[in-house]
């Protein structure tokens, strides 16, 4: 019958020399980084940031639609907030389609959608800020922007999840 060696763990560990156990250590080091930044960085997670940054900037422009300060915006502005609820429709559909897999996650994340992802949150938040600029502007010198504001007939844009609305304020005044 073979008998157990009564060999301690330092000693088994002994003859492995620095240089090999410096190299596991990079290479777990390495692999750790890599999933961090997949994770960190994958398409699933930024396009949870990215609804979420739309959904701030939908707030936003509907709080100066009913403060009727719609003729605050300017006629691009607007379509850059139809062309950008457009586009973040199409990465979530895209990306609930491949959340399905893994791989289709990496492949994602290997053809560079994470950048197009970042490309459209900062763009989103751009607008978003250059509401409030504008908000905040017309708060500090309301009679900088003159008297025909704001604008009387309004048609807004389609906002998130199917959902349109319309005003007419010439009843308001």
């Amino acid at each position: 019958m073979p008998g157990i060696p009564d060999v301690s763990l330092p000693n088994l560990i002994a003859p492995l020399s620095l240089a090999t156990s410096t190299k596991v250590t990079l290479c777990i080091m390495g692999l750790v980084l890599i999933i961090a930044s997949l994770s960190y960085a994958s398409p699933t997670r930024l396009t949870r940031i990215l609804s979420n940054a739309m959904s701030s900037l939908e707030k936003v422009y509907t709080d100066l639609v009913c403060m009727q300060l719609m003729g605050l915006l300017t006629a691009d502005d607007v379509a850059r907030l139809h062309m950008l609820q457009l586009e973040v429709g199409a990465f979530r559909a895209q990306t609930l389609l491949h959340s399905l897999s893994w791989r289709a996650t990496i492949y994602d994340f290997l053809k560079g959608r994470s950048f197009k992802l970042y490309r459209c949150i900062n763009a989103v938040r751009d607008l978003e800020t250059r509401i409030r600029i504008l908000e905040e502007e017309y708060r500090a010198h309301p009679r900088a922007f003159g008297p025909s504001w704001p604008s009387r007939n309004i048609i807004l844009l389609p906002l998130a999840f199917g959902t349109v609305f319309s005003a007419n304020l010439s009843k308001f005044g």
